[in-house]
């Protein structure tokens, strides 16, 4: 025999009415293009993004470092990054911004070709830098992922500062 009764929820979603999701955790990347290649930067470690304004050259400067400029009255070096990963130098264009960078009380800019976006990405698809990079450039990679069709490479900003030749 069959008793009518009030239905009995059988899963999270008929109780709560809504399906209990877990958040997958992120981290927010700054992306930026040297030459054809992407890259990025936790956005944690950026202090701004500006204009590529007038740089003056230091005589015995590490060769990484183009030298340096007047942001607001305070002088930062700036830092080609295509130099430490062994890129091609390719001539500015308007397009050209520096991603002014700090950890604790290291700060340099990096001269990038182009900034693209602030993305976030999930935690679980960075990746460890492809065994097929040099030594050169894997000492500057945290981590690689997959954006669109690109492959993308993470830097490590503490790396970055510490080639500033302080340390």
């Amino acid at each position: 025999m069959n008793c009518p009764g009030p239905e009995i929820p059988l899963t999270d979603e008929d109780l709560y009415g809504e399906e209990n999701k877990v958040e997958e955790a992120t981290e927010e990347f700054i992306l930026f293009q040297l030459g054809q290649e992407w890259y990025a930067v936790p956005v944690s470690a950026v202090v701004e993004i500006v204009r590529v304004g007038q740089i003056t050259s230091l005589p015995s400067a590490p060769i990484h470092i183009i030298g340096i400029t007047s942001l607001r009255g305070n002088i930062i070096s700036i830092t080609d990054p295509k130099r430490l990963l062994g890129l091609q130098a390719v001539p500015l264009t308007h397009k050209n911004r520096i991603i002014v960078i700090q950890m604790q009380d290291e700060r340099t800019g990096l001269l990038v070709d182009e900034v693209s976006a602030v993305m976030n990405i999930p935690v679980s698809s960075l990746e460890p830098p492809l065994e097929t990079l040099t030594p050169a450039q894997t000492e500057f990679i945290q981590f690689t992922c997959h954006w669109q069709k690109h492959l993308m490479a993470i830097l490590k900003v503490e790396k970055l500062l510490s080639r500033e030749g302080k340390k």
